[in-house]
């Protein structure tokens, strides 16, 4: 279903089966976990899919980073910048070389605090390259979202 785009309805069932409480019945719960964020912040309920991230955490595995960024972009999205910033800090603490979702998050007003965020970042760490190329991302976004506001 969700491949077809019937995220609205395969969402609710696969959540329920998440909270279904069955272990061994050979499915990958890290697979249905993703689809089920995937499709709350596809519907823009961050909220619901931090909620269900929390409480299924130890089926994300090495996917958590990941879903938490994509909440954290869609709580940007919907204007709850301190939780994109918290949900981001997260990610970034749970693996920093991943910076997908960061120019989606750029063409926010969330912007400022990530950049402000890297910045400490590079203060804290300055032989790293994470806090450079990060920057590089947001400023690019930052011109792209000026040009963009005045048309």
């Amino acid at each position: 279903m969700l491949y077809r785009g019937d995220s609205d309805r395969a969402t609710p069932l696969l959540e329920a089966y998440l909270n279904s409480g069955v272990v061994n019945d050979y499915i990958d719960r890290s697979i249905v976990l993703q689809q089920v964020v995937d499709g709350l912040c596809h519907k823009g309920d961050w909220r619901k899919a931090e909620q269900l991230l929390n409480a299924n955490i130890s089926w994300a595995s090495d996917a958590s980073g990941h879903l938490f960024g994509k909440i954290s972009v869609t709580a940007a999205q919907k204007g709850s910048l301190e939780d994109a910033s918290r949900l981001w800090r997260l990610k970034a603490n749970l693996d920093r070389r991943d910076l997908n979702g960061l120019e989606e998050i750029a063409r926010t007003s969330a912007r400022g605090v990530l950049q402000d965020f890297y910045l400490q970042m590079k203060k804290n760490e300055p032989r790293s390259s994470i806090p450079d190329l990060a920057l590089a991302k947001l400023k690019i976004n930052r011109d792209y979202v000026l040009v963009e506001t005045l048309y």
